[in-house]
Parts: C-alpha cells; structure tokens; sequence
C-alpha cells in the first residue's frame, strides 16, 4: 500500500515565516479540496478559526493584519 502526499505549495504571509500549504487546484489564489481557501479555509479574519490552524497562526503574529494573506478576503 502506498501512501499519496497531497500537493503543497511554498507560502510566504509576509510576516516573516514560511509555510507549506497543501492545495487540491489554483484558481486566483491556491484552494484546498473543499474549494475554500487552502491557507484561512474560508475564515479571512480567522474569527471562528482554532488555535494551531494556519489563519489563527497567522493573526497571533501579525495582529494588525486586516485579512487572510492568500485570498485577500474574497469570497471562497
């Protein structure tokens, strides 16, 4: 049995880190396999998000930030 690794793609939010995000198709911005954004899934202002995921990660180092980095808020 072999195990398929999901596609990832190289993210720099701007606010000194690097992730890996793991992305189904790109469309204007990198999409996960549920069609929402692969970096907030849909949460931009991480306002529902839990703790560890990768929009509330954002947000705890870049407080000021108004927006998901990757979508820029639009509608996913």
């Amino acid at each position: 049995m072999t195990t398929q690794q999901k596609p990832a793609l190289r993210y720099l939010p701007g606010d000194g880190t690097e992730v890996m995000v793991e992305v189904a198709f790109l469309s204007d911005y990198p999409r996960g396999t549920n069609g929402r954004c692969a970096f907030c899934n849909g949460d931009p202002c991480a306002e529902t998000s839990l703790a560890g995921t990768l929009i509330h990660d954002f947000y705890e180092r870049n407080p000021k930030a108004e927006t998901c980095p990757m979508c820029d808020g639009k509608p996913s």
